[in-house]
């Protein structure tokens, strides 16, 4: 049996485990109130403007040339319905959104409004206005947000991803960005991190940049802790551990 200390487990030899029977489970949910209330913040910014209001106080300018608004009412797409997606859904609702989540199976899940399958998302991309990506990184999701994808969304539609960057192709992401295919972007996971200096990325007006710091948090080792004696306890009974065990042909 492993403990991964990490949510993400792409990078461990899942088929092997598999072969030999080890059973692992992984930190999932341990950040996942740091990662959700992070991404409120790259909303509220988006809707209220602070970063630039922050750079203005550097200059001494006091401005408001922006038009600021709200997110009552908006439409936001949640791919992934775990922990992450379930906590940020309830903190989005608090401030009056519609919340659609996407899975894997489509069932339903406390603080959505709606949850549907994967295979609708083609239909849903060009009606939310904020889409969300929380996925982990699986051959299903690997490239996922990719040119088609991005071109479905709506043209002033926002996005987030908090999950992982192998779920983006980087460089349509950049291209949608840069000919305003779609608003912006907050982007907290890449393909390379860090992200390197001569990425085009850096260079873009309407895009938000975090150096994956939305998991950070003083809770986690101690939610992982909490989380291994739980399992420990069963394991020592000759049990299989049940609290974030992976499904091995799932990925997650």
């Amino acid at each position: 049996w492993i403990q991964a200390i990490s949510a993400g487990v792409d990078n461990f030899p899942l088929a092997e485990l598999k072969r030999q029977q080890i059973y692992l489970t992984t930190a999932s949910g341990a950040n996942a109130q740091s990662v959700a209330q992070q991404t409120v913040g790259y909303l509220l910014n988006d809707v209220r403007h602070l970063q630039s209001d922050a750079e203005h106080r550097l200059t001494k300018e006091w401005t408001d040339l922006f038009h600021r608004t709200e997110l009552t009412g908006r439409s936001v797409l949640i791919m992934g319905t775990g922990n992450i997606g379930r906590i940020l859904a309830g903190y989005l609702k608090a401030f009056d959104m519609h919340t659609i989540g996407v899975s894997r199976s489509g069932r339903a899940v406390e603080n959505f409004d709606e949850v549907a399958t994967m295979a609708q998302l083609s239909e849903l991309l060009p009606v939310a206005e904020y889409v969300i990506n929380c996925l982990p990184l699986t051959t299903a999701t690997r490239g996922l947000v990719n040119a088609d994808f991005l071109s479905k969304m709506n043209q002033y539609a926002y996005y987030v991803n908090v999950g992982r960057g192998g779920t983006d192709v980087e460089h349509d992401v950049y291209q949608a960005l840069k000919n305003k295919k779609i608003r912006g972007a907050a982007l907290d996971v890449f393909e390379q991190e860090p992200l390197p200096q001569d990425s085009p990325l850096w260079e873009l007006p309407n895009i938000m940049i975090t150096p994956h710091t939305a998991g950070h948090t003083n809770f986690y080792y101690g939610r992982i802790f909490d989380y291994f004696f739980e399992n420990l306890a069963v394991y020592k009974q000759g049990l299989k551990p049940v609290r974030n065990l992976i499904n091995y042909d799932q990925g997650y």
